[in-house]
């Protein structure tokens, strides 16, 4: 029996043996997947960081691209913008100086008016001098107007030559329309030289 104890236990200790070997391996081939798995599990870590950074590295590109185009629209339009305050400014002095020129020109004509009137007068107030009575009170009376007419045309070219831009055309309307007065003045005066 001794014998027979001795080789039950003898197979005992090398089932446990086999099933510690066993497990030995068991733990050792976990271990190998485990670190298998962990390197696995890293390297997927690894290419979703990578793919992470790549795709955060595209998005600073798009919002460095998209805020360099913004900014060359912005040149452009403010050079544009530019360019066209030049050509208003180029626009607005060939205005004043059209304007200054037709100043000039209307000042001129209206003082060869005033003249041509004036001259015309004093030719009239010398054949009125045989008027006598009623038709001479009636000359008078059409110099008087003449004059007040003429302080007005007077007055209307003052107001011309000091006209802002935006009130020339105005001052030289009314300058014009003072002239008209003047001259049928100066024709009535006349009509009353001419009756007998």
């Amino acid at each position: 029996m001794k014998l027979e104890r001795l080789a039950l236990f003898t197979a005992l200790a090398l089932g446990a043996t086999a099933c510690g070997a066993d497990r030995g391996r068991e733990a050792k081939s976990a271990e190998a997947e485990l670190r298998s798995e962990q390197q696995q599990a890293r390297a997927e870590q690894e290419r979703l960081e990578e793919r992470l950074q790549q795709e955060e590295m595209e998005a600073q590109q798009e919002q460095a691209e998209r805020a360099a185009e913004h900014e060359r629209e912005r040149i452009r339009t403010q050079a544009e913008a530019q360019k066209d305050i030049v050509e208003a400014e180029k626009d607005l002095a060939t205005a004043r100086a059209e304007m200054q020129k037709d100043k000039i020109v209307t000042e001129a004509d209206a003082k060869e008016r005033l003249a041509k009137s004036e001259t015309r007068l004093r030719e009239l107030q010398g054949k009125a001098a045989a008027l006598k009575g009623d038709k001479r009170a009636k000359f008078n009376a059409e110099v008087d107007a003449y004059q007040k007419q003429k302080a007005k045309v007077q007055e209307a070219l003052s107001k011309l030559v000091a006209a802002p831009p935006e009130q020339y055309d105005e001052a030289k309307k009314e300058l014009e329309e003072s002239l008209d007065t003047l001259e049928k003045s100066a024709e009535r005066i006349e009509e009353h030289t001419e009756k007998k």
